[in-house]
């Protein structure tokens, strides 16, 4: 397992618990809007796993899960062994993920190795629409299975996208809200310049709060329960239909 860096104590990845989260590096995508880009781009020294999980184990009894991020967790082909040490620990475990590796997000399910997946949705699901926002061609297929796989899945789930002017255009939202289906909760995040991928974004502004609160009032009615992340004042909202 490839590790590039860690968090011992973090309040905002896991909502309601107190985390330990891990960084994998590498992605195969390459969102312009991307805050970790030295993750993405694989620019950091590898932590020895070991040591690391002695600073988890440590740590048993004071956080309540382990959130394994990146980068794209999924590329990391010990990721399965990893996580069952870690649960071994007794640590619940959560996923970020961008949702395309399918085959990977199964096998971990069928071994009872998540307790939480946050899938990034990064637009709505047409082929240029999407590649504009991760930089790539993806294979919405490949999405789209990862989309099928978190349905059914007897564990927390939650999908998220970050709104970024210029990327997302409000229009888009309920387009994005019927493709996650009517029991989805889906948290809307706001973009943060500064440290982007493509440093032309870091000079763009945000959203401000009231349009965040219109681009969530446009998912009404077509998801089970939208959110506000990382807005100006109240930080996270909620409604549920």
């Amino acid at each position: 397992m490839r590790i590039a860096g860690f968090i011992e104590n973090s309040l905002s990845d896991w909502p309601g618990r107190l985390s330990f989260v891990v960084f994998s590096p590498g992605c195969n995508f390459r969102c312009p809007f991307c805050h970790n880009p030295s993750l993405v781009e694989d620019r950091e020294e590898n932590l020895d796993p070991a040591a690391v999980a002695r600073r988890l184990k440590a740590q048993n009894g004071w956080v309540g899960g382990v959130v394994m991020s990146g980068g794209e967790p999924t590329l990391q082909d010990d990721l399965l062994e990893w996580i069952e040490e870690v649960k071994g620990m007794g640590f619940p475990v959560k996923l970020d993920t961008n949702g395309s590796r399918p085959d990977v997000l199964e096998r971990l399910l069928s071994r009872d190795a998540l307790d939480s997946v946050a899938m990034d949705i990064k637009a709505a699901p047409e082929e240029m629409r999407y590649a504009r926002a991760c930089g790539d061609i993806p294979a919405l297929s490949a999405i789209r299975r990862s989309l099928r796989l978190l349905r059914g899945a007897p564990i927390e789930v939650e999908y998220r996208t970050t709104v970024v002017p210029g990327l997302l255009d409000p229009s888009e939202v309920p387009e994005i809200a019927r493709w996650l289906g009517p029991e989805a909760l889906w948290v809307i995040q706001q973009f943060r310049p500064g440290r982007c991928l493509d440093k032309t974004y870091n000079g763009l502004s945000p959203f401000r709060e009231q349009e965040l609160e219109t681009i969530r009032a446009k998912a009404a009615g077509l998801v089970e329960r939208c959110l506000i992340r990382g807005g100006d004042s109240s930080g996270e909202g909620t409604w549920a239909t």
